[in-house]
C-alpha cells in the first residue's frame, strides 16, 4: 500500500508540472507510450486498417486553417496518407458517449441529480449516429445501457437512480467500460466518469495495465468530479492524462455551467484522417509518428492486437470527406489568387466599378432633366399656337392678356 500511494504522489507530481508548464514541453503517460511536443493533446488514436483516426486539440491554434497536404505522418517508418482533417462533430462519425455514475453514499443526492441532469443535456443534443451508454458502480457494477438501447428508455432508467451504495467500484466499471466498447465500431468512444473518488481495493489488474488498455482501446477519458480540485487531481489524474481528457470538479450548483465547458472541448475535437497505402506495417507494437505545422508533434506506440479492420463505409466516408477537402483547399487556392493579381489590375477593375456607380447614380438625373427639358418645349409649342390662332382670327394679343390679367386680380379680391 506505501508503494501505491508513492506511486500514484509521484504521478500527481507529474500533472501538476504538466499543468503549470504548458506549451513546448515533451510530455510521456505512465506506459510510456505517449510522446507529445507543442501545443497539442491527443484525445485518442484507433486503427481500423488501412484506416487511421487520430483525434487531436489545440488550446491557442485554430487547427481549420491546416491543410491536410502539410501534415505529415508515419506509421512504423512507413508514410502515411493524410486524407482529412476536420472538427470530429461536422463528420458523419457518430460519438459513443459512455457515462460512468458512482452511486455510492458519500455522492450527495443533489450531485448526482444534477450530473443526471447534465446526462439529459447531452442526450439532448445527441445525432441520430450518436449513442448513449451509461454504467453504474458502487456495491457493484450495472449497464443502465450499452448505447443499443433507445435513449429515451435510457433517461428514464438514470433518473431512478439514487447514490447510496457503500463502496466504490471504480476498476471494476473500467473493466465493464472496455469490455462495453469493444463492440462499437468506426465510433469516436468518449467516456465520462462521475464520481468523487477511486477506491483501488476491487483491482483486477494493475493501473498500468489499465492504462495501457484504455490507450489502445481509443477510449478518451473525462472526469466530472465531485470535491476539491487538489483531492480530484490526485484521485483521476491519470486516467486523464492518457487520453489528453481534462477534469471538471462540480457541484449541483455549476454542473449546468462545467457541462457547457466539457461539451465545447468535445466538440473543439479534430479528427486527423490517414491511410496506409502500402503494406500494413507487422509486428507486436508499432509507432505512429505525426507533425502538424505549428501546433507540434506526437508519437505513439500502437498495439496491433487492439486494431479492427475499416469497413466499407468507413472507406466511402474517408473518400467524400478527401474530395470536400481537395474543393475547400481549391477554393482557398483561388481566393489567394485573386488576392495576388497585379496591382495594376486590380487598378483597372476599382475604376470600372466606380464608373458603374456613377452611371447608375446619374441615370435618374439624366431622365428628370430630359422631362423639364419636353415640359419646356411642349409649353413654348402651346404659347406659339395659340399666337397664330389669334392672328388668323383677329384678336388682338394685348388686349387679351390685359382681359386675362383683370380676370386674375377679381378672383384674388
Amino acid at each position: 500500500m506505501k508503494k501505491m500511494k508513492k506511486k500514484l504522489w509521484t504521478m500527481v507530481l507529474s500533472l501538476i508540472l504538466l499543468l503549470v508548464s504548458g506549451q513546448g514541453v515533451v510530455r510521456a503517460d505512465a506506459a510510456k507510450n505517449l510522446k507529445i511536443k507543442g501545443d497539442l493533446a491527443v484525445e485518442q488514436v484507433q486503427v481500423d486498417v488501412p484506416l487511421v483516426n487520430a483525434y487531436v486539440y489545440s488550446r491557442d491554434l485554430d487547427l481549420s486553417k491546416v491543410q491536410p497536404k502539410e501534415v505529415r505522418a508515419t506509421l512504423a517508418g512507413q508514410k502515411l496518407k493524410v486524407l482529412s482533417m476536420k472538427q470530429q462533430h461536422k463528420t458523419e462519425q457518430g460519438i459513443y458517449y459512455a457515462f460512468l455514475l458512482d452511486v455510492s453514499a458519500s455522492i450527495p443526492q443533489a450531485d448526482l441529480d444534477a450530473a443526471k441532469e447534465a446526462i439529459e443535456r447531452i442526450a439532448k443534443g445527441m445525432r441520430r449516429q450518436d449513442q448513449l451508454a451509461v454504467i453504474t458502480f458502487g456495491d457493484d457494477v450495472k449497464v443502465i445501457s450499452d448505447g443499443s438501447r433507445p435513449v429515451e428508455k435510457t433517461i428514464r432508467k438514470i433518473r431512478r437512480l439514487k447514490a447510496k451504495d457503500q463502496t466504490t467500484k471504480f476498476y471494476s466499471a473500467m473493466n465493464k467500460l472496455i469490455k462495453v466498447s469493444e463492440k462499437v465500431q468506426n465510433m469516436r468512444r468518449v467516456a465520462v466518469v462521475v464520481s468523487d473518488g477511486i477506491d483501488d481495493t476491487d483491482a483486477g489488474m494493475s493501473q498500468e495495465e489499465l492504462e495501457h488498455v484504455l490507450q489502445q482501446s481509443g477510449i478518451a477519458v473525462y472526469g466530472m468530479g465531485i470535491g476539491s480540485n487538489k483531492e480530484l487531481a490526485r484521485k483521476f489524474g491519470s486516467f486523464l492524462r492518457i487520453s489528453g481528457g481534462e477534469l471538471y470538479p462540480f457541484t449541483a450548483a455549476t454542473a449546468n455551467a462545467k457541462l457547457d465547458s466539457l461539451i465545447k472541448r468535445l466538440s473543439s475535437i479534430y479528427r486527423l484522417s490517414m491511410e496506409v497505402t502500402g503494406e500494413v506495417p507487422q509486428g507486436d507494437t508499432v509507432r505512429l509518428s505525426v507533425r502538424i505545422p505549428k501546433a507540434g508533434n506526437f508519437s505513439m506506440k500502437l498495439d496491433s492486437s487492439y486494431w479492427g479492420r475499416a469497413t466499407a463505409e468507413q472507406k466511402e466516408e474517408m473518400k467524400e470527406e478527401e474530395k470536400e477537402d481537395k474543393q475547400e483547399e481549391k477554393v482557398a487556392k483561388d481566393e489567394v489568387s485573386e488576392e495576388e493579381q497585379p496591382k495594376e489590375e486590380r487598378i483597372d477593375k476599382d475604376e470600372i466599378s466606380r464608373q458603374k456607380m456613377l452611371v447608375t447614380a446619374a441615370i435618374p438625373a439624366v431622365i428628370l432633366l430630359t422631362l423639364l427639358a419636353i415640359l419646356v418645349i411642349l409649353a413654348y409649342r402651346r404659347k406659339k399656337a395659340l399666337k397664330a390662332y389669334y392672328q388668323a382670327n383677329g384678336v388682338n394679343l394685348q388686349e387679351e392678356e390685359n382681359l386675362k390679367k383683370a380676370i386674375r386680380r377679381k378672383r384674388k379680391n
